[in-house]
């Protein structure tokens, strides 16, 4: 059983992550999804962003423009709530409607993307449930600040400079 929760020690490298994708749409120019989108294409920066179905179907255009753009797709469930009490076929039911709708809206514009990453709703999970990703394909990875960036962060917050 193998859950994702940092990269190795022997490079530094930072995977940036984004939850509960999207939340707004085309609609909401400089808002929300479409700004973060924006500034993500100018500062030439890939993310992962993990989609929540419901918010694919109600938000259309914004999966595929985040895969245009070099980003990458992963599977946050269907709906925005605690994941970890599912039972199997509800867990899974939830995970392939969610792919589903994925795949769907990246047909819709003529692109296909691999869907490797699972990140469960609300962050917490059992084995069980890294056991029901896997059995379609997915692997688990959850969110973590190493020391030196979560030092990094707080004297951000802080105000010191970095330049």
């Amino acid at each position: 059983m193998e859950v994702i929760f940092k990269g190795p020690r022997d490079r530094s490298a930072v995977a940036l992550t984004i939850d509960d994708f999207p939340s707004s749409g085309a609609d909401q120019p400089g808002l929300g999804t479409m700004a973060l989108l924006d500034l993500m294409r100018e500062l030439a920066i890939p993310s992962t962003l993990f989609a929540i179905g419901e918010r694919v179907l109600e938000h259309p255009g914004m999966a595929a423009r985040a895969i245009e753009e070099g980003h990458e797709l992963g599977n946050h469930m269907k709906r925005d709530e605690w994941s970890f009490p599912l039972g199997r076929d509800a867990f899974l039911k939830q995970l392939d409607d969610t792919a589903a709708e994925i795949r769907s809206e990246l047909t819709v514009a003529g692109q296909t993307a691999p869907l490797r990453w699972f990140r469960p709703s609300g962050g917490w999970y059992h084995p069980s449930m890294v056991k029901w990703s896997q059995s379609r394909g997915y692997r688990m990875v959850l969110g973590s600040l190493s020391g030196r960036c979560r030092q990094w962060c707080q004297s951000c917050s802080r105000g010191d400079s970095h330049s």
